[in-house]
């Protein structure tokens, strides 16, 4: 996506911040981002109560939060 900041535990095109999401903070500043999207991460992340406080942190007030994932039961 134009303009976005991409992070993933592996260095593939797109990708600013090669980090695991397991682990917190995440590399990036709070109140950064006004939309953030998931695309086929949060099935990966072992602790969801950490990514979600690690996405309320970086996202600004009235932030659009958006999650692809396949059915995660």
């Amino acid at each position: 996506t134009p303009g976005a900041v991409g992070i993933d535990l592996f260095p593939f095109p797109g990708v600013q911040h090669v980090h695991d999401l397991n682990v917190a903070p995440w590399p990036v500043e709070s109140n950064q981002f006004a939309r953030i999207v998931s695309r086929h991460s949060i099935e990966h992340i072992r602790d969801v109560h950490t990514a979600a406080r690690e996405i309320y942190r970086t996202a600004r007030d009235g932030a659009e939060i958006e999650f692809w994932t396949p059915h995660y039961s």
